[in-house]
């Protein structure tokens, strides 16, 4: 504030040198109180409004780290499809049923509509959906991954501009994996297929009010989905955009634009993602973040205008500001109120840390996800209620985030925390870091997302796509895998290794008499039977049906393999209880030796095959060689006799 100079102090006052003193100090005081009311409205206006953007940004800022998050989470769930299809189809492909999965549930991602393997000449060979006479070999996302170099560095999930899909006939955006055989070549794609619309979902979770946007737009300057209030769109051209052109200049950002979208003016907030070729925007109404502050505005300015009408009213007019500036305060009272209420009752957790890791604050759910109230978590640090063996790696991270050179630091991490009550949480965690005014790290804003349920189901993926569904037991995938282990470490240390096949005898009859139900009992009680045959370094697996095999890590002596089938066929011979009614079963068992009865899996496989036929056709509940002149004598074993009941085995 400037009041007049001195050299003009003299002039002003020979000209009121006649006015009463008192006039005259009323009239300086009321030019004093005029000039400071209105400097003190108008910084007050322009106080407000700046704050008002500063909130709007801070907050868009803190929305677009969370969509930022939900778009990662569901690339990198993409991602692990993919992968694990790849993996399956280029170790077993003449097996894999895409259709069988989704059937079965191993496939859970409802927001996945089609899965397909797309081979070197773009002709989809499996799909989890029909028909199967379809090419990709023009499609963008299949051209993209076959002229890539393969190597790990290229290994990524390609995202595709949007497409009309040839076998849903519905608008998607197609995200690819490459394949390569073992020689290099080129063998084909996996595509993971998601509507459009997926990825703003987080519109949901997120108020942005009346003309919020929410934009997820490729580097390459095509929208991926933008939704704008109920409205949804994709395929547009970014290219204009102001939030896709700064992106040029910043990683991620903040700004007002002036409604270059819509005509609709927005506080804009963007940022580009780490491991893809895309960027995140969200956005919100100028106007309705500058409401309440342009509401007061005028108050502001009705206020100062008032004080101006006269000096008899310069009091009341004083009162009323001081009672406007009582209900601003209230306002921004109420302001926090929201905020807090905001980030108390938000979907994820919310943590705001000091550079050192110490929790300053802590949201509900992030509370109720640790089991702690927030005067223990503010006696810990983030390190000590995380896993033990990683503290050293989350230290690391949270220092490269503080860095001044952040840009390499991954937007998030997988991590592990022990609850109160010491169970295990899985969580992705992406950290934001608040500068003060120099630039300075002031605190951590950590965003923590509940992720055990997913790790549940990427074990129990892994586990079912190699594991009998009834008894637990590995399946055949798993049994050839585990006999081509055995086979080599054998041929590495000229040892001997063994294969065993058997089939239930009478397990027919125990279907047919007492129902399936019974059937699946007795083949649980047979795998457990078969377990405890065994060493820990053995194999027992269910082929199919009421077959069995058995993989011999290691045999001493040609004799041992004979030893096992005993006591194999010995423990199933004892009398099994299904519910009330005791039954006697027995096996078929034939066996081959490694390497004198073969030196591949294959020929192994069916020495051991012929054996089982053999020693059914030789009276069954016994153990054979395929070849009697083999140079281990053939051995057997009576079946023992079987009492009349609901299962009376042949």
């Amino acid at each position: 504030m400037r009041l007049s100079r001195p050299t003009d102090a003299a002039p002003t006052a020979s000209r009121h040198s006649e006015l009463p003193p008192l006039s005259l100090a009323i009239g300086v005081a009321c030019a004093l109180g005029l000039t400071l009311i209105w400097a003190m409205t108008l910084q007050r206006i322009a106080d407000e409004r700046e704050q008002a953007v500063a909130a709007a940004m801070e907050s868009n800022a803190n929305l677009a780290i969370a969509f930022e998050q939900q778009v990662y989470r569901t690339l990198k769930a993409a991602e692990q499809v993919a992968s694990f299809a790849r993996e399956q189809y280029l170790n077993h492909g003449d097996t894999l049923d895409l259709r069988r999965w989704e059937t079965r549930g191993v496939i859970r991602e409802a927001m996945f509509n089609i899965i397909s393997i797309v081979d070197a000449r773009g002709s989809i060979v499996r799909s989890s959906r029909l028909p199967l006479n379809v090419n990709y070999a023009d499609r963008e996302f299949f051209i993209a991954q076959r002229d890539i170099t393969p190597d790990l560095a290229h290994d990524v999930l390609h995202v595709s501009q949007p497409v009309l899909g040839r076998v849903t006939n519905r608008w998607q955006i197609p995200m690819s994996l490459g394949m390569w055989r073992e020689d290099g070549r080129f063998a084909g794609v996996v595509v993971v297929s998601v509507d459009p619309a997926k990825f703003t979902d987080f519109h949901r979770q997120a108020n942005l009010g009346a003309g919020g946007l929410l934009e997820l737009t490729g580097l390459d300057g095509t929208v991926r989905g933008r939704k704008i209030d109920e409205d949804r769109g994709f395929g547009m051209d970014a290219h204009d955009l102001p939030w896709f052109q700064r992106r040029a200049v910043a990683q991620a950002g903040s700004f007002v634009d002036n409604g270059s979208l819509d005509g609709v003016p927005r506080v804009i907030s963007f940022r580009t993602m780490a491991d893809y070729p895309l960027m995140v925007t969200v956005g919100t109404a100028f106007k309705s973040e500058l409401a309440p502050s342009q509401a007061r505005r005028h108050g502001y300015l009705w206020l100062a205008g008032g004080v101006s009408a006269g000096l008899m009213l310069f009091t009341v007019l004083l009162m009323l500001a001081l009672s406007r500036q009582r209900a601003a305060a209230e306002a921004l009272q109420t302001s926090e109120a929201l905020f807090r209420a905001t980030f108390h009752q938000a979907a994820m957790g919310i943590v705001h840390l000091s550079p050192e890791g110490r929790i300053l604050l802590a949201n509900e759910k992030f509370r109720a996800m640790l089991g702690y109230d927030m005067a223990e978590l503010r006696e810990r640090t983030i390190f000590e209620i995380g896993d033990p063996q990683r503290q050293l790696e989350a230290r690391l991270y949270l220092r490269k985030r503080l860095s001044l050179d952040s840009a390499d630091a991954l937007p998030e991490m997988e991590k592990t925390y022990l609850r109160k009550d010491g169970a295990v949480l899985w969580v992705c965690e992406a950290l934001g870091v608040v500068q003060d005014r120099q630039g300075r790290p002031e605190r951590v804003v950590a965003v923590v997302q509940d992720i055990t349920a997913r790790k549940a189901l990427e074990a129990r993926l892994s586990h079912d796509a190699l594991h009998d569904t009834l008894t637990g037991l590995p399946n055949r995938m798993m049994f050839h895998d585990r006999l081509c282990q055995v086979l080599e470490s054998a041929r590495r240390r000229q040892g001997l290794a063994a294969v065993l096949f058997l089939d239930l005898d009478g397990f027919k009859e125990v279907n047919d008499t007492l129902g399936h139900a019974a059937g699946d009992e007795l083949l649980k009680q047979v795998a457990l039977r078969l377990e405890e045959c065994m060493r820990a370094e053995d194999t027992v697996a269910r082929i199919g049906g009421d077959e069995f095999g058995v993989v011999l890590a290691s045999v001493a002596q040609e004799g041992d393999c004979e030893q096992v089938a005993t006591k194999i066929l010995d423990a199933l011979s004892q009398p099994f209880m299904l519910g009330q009614q005791e039954v006697r079963i027995s096996a078929s068992v034939g066996g081959a030796l490694f390497p004198l009865h073969g030196q591949s899996m294959d020929s192994l496989l069916a020495r051991a095959d012929t054996g089982m036929y053999a020693a059914k056709h030789e009276g069954k509940g016994r153990f054979c060689w395929e070849d009697k002149e083999s140079p281990i004598q053939q051995t057997t074993h009576p079946t023992r006799p079987v009492p009349t009941g609901p299962a009376d085995p042949a």
